[in-house]
């Protein structure tokens, strides 16, 4: 597992490094007879390329300022290289069609208009990241019906506010925490769920801005529920878990509760843990092995993998998020290539899943082709 990352890990380093040396091939071919300018765009570029890993050396050595604008610099331009890289690559095979069909005084005015062409693009990409980062602060609330067997009548118009990848940290700081919990509270939910990602990661950033007190904000009249994520073990699983329980939030690593009389929530331990235990995680079969069955079954498992499992347990719902959708187009393809589902509700038998794109983001603060979202269950009998 651990080689399996590490390679996959190379390939995108890899990847990215190429299409930065890309860009700035096709910016120096796209830009003759301007000198010294061409060099100051390399580095520029090379800079940009390097800023997020800069960002972490300066944050090692206290140097505040440089890392808190390298961050920024960095994780915008991984999202901006990616479009740059596609539009050059159009632009380049559309140069060689000119080159090989066009005539020749059809080809020398388009190849004279290359420079105005680069600015053009430049303009357009940032105005994309723009509205990538505008659309990523801006959470819609999305209302769905579920209907039950066994939900009691009581629980019957019973309220769940669920979201997933909320990535608190250096990116999603307290100011958006705090837009995301007053949402949340406005629904004023009988309960809350928290598919993962709470955390982005390390978790000094998100103790250094105290969101753990804007977490605390969170009200719901069963509780607040989590699981873990792949991002809680990437810094260290338990000081993550203790700091949201420290702060109101029941984190669930393959446990059972009931929630109000209404249903039993399980909270499956992120698949991740293989990584560092073993034995894994339990199966879910051995969860509800002694499950009162004459309620509704909700499952909470951060990544998607186990829909099959949760179907064959006999599970009425689960909540997964972590794929984000892809975040920005056209990244969502490989969710879709990976996942039986990769966002949205779909139906397996008797089990109702439904995979959230996420409330907050990972590196580029930047969605582009979907919405961030704060998903409103409300429960009602199945006829």
């Amino acid at each position: 597992m651990r080689n399996t990352f590490v390679y996959f890990l190379s390939l995108i380093l890899g990847c990215y490094t190429l299409a930065n040396f890309y860009v700035i091939w096709r910016s120096w071919v796209m830009l003759p007879g301007i000198g010294v300018w061409r060099w100051l765009i390399a580095l520029v570029i090379i800079f940009l390329a390097m800023a997020y890993p800069l960002s972490r050396i300066a944050e090692y050595h206290r140097m505040a300022w440089f890392s808190s604008v390298s961050v920024w610099l960095g994780v915008f331009w991984i999202a901006a290289i990616l479009y740059f890289f596609l539009i050059f690559l159009g632009l380049h095979f559309f140069d060689a069609l000119v080159w090989i069909f066009a005539k020749d005084a059809c080809a020398d005015r388009w190849f004279a208009c290359r420079p105005q062409v680069w600015t053009g693009v430049v303009v357009f990409v940032a105005g994309l990241l723009a509205y990538g980062a505008w659309n990523a602060s801006h959470p819609r609330v999305v209302r769905m019906e579920w209907a039950f067997p066994r939900l009691p009548v009581a629980a019957t118009s019973l309220k769940v506010v669920a979201l997933s990848d909320l990535h608190c940290g250096v990116i999603i700081g307290r100011e958006r925490v705090q837009k995301i919990v007053t949402m949340i509270n406005a629904e004023k939910p009988d309960v809350i769920l928290l598919a993962g990602d709470v955390i982005d990661g390390d978790l000094a950033p998100v103790q250094e801005r105290k969101i753990g007190e804007v977490l605390q904000q969170l009200h719901a009249t069963y509780g607040v529920y989590a699981v873990t994520g792949n991002h809680e073990f990437f810094g260290g699983v338990q000081p993550s878990v203790d700091y949201l329980e420290a702060h109101g939030i029941r984190v669930l690593r393959d446990e059972v509760v009931p929630v109000g009389n209404a249903f039993f929530l399980v909270g499956r331990e992120d698949i991740s843990v293989v990584r560092y235990k073993p034995e894994g995680r339990a199966s879910l079969s051995n969860l509800l092995g002694r499950t009162d069955r004459s309620l509704p079954i909700f499952v909470m498992d951060h990544q998607p993998v186990a829909l099959d499992e949760a179907e064959q347990a006999g599970a009425d719902a689960q909540l997964s998020g972590h794929t984000h959708d892809g975040q920005f187009w056209p990244v969502n393809y490989i969710p879709k290539s990976l996942f039986k589902l990769s966002y949205g509700y779909k139906k397996f038998g008797p089990l109702n899943a439904y995979v959230s794109c996420g409330v907050g983001t990972w590196g580029p603060p930047v969605r582009i082709g979907n919405h961030p979202e704060i998903v409103v269950f409300t429960l009602k009998p199945a006829k």
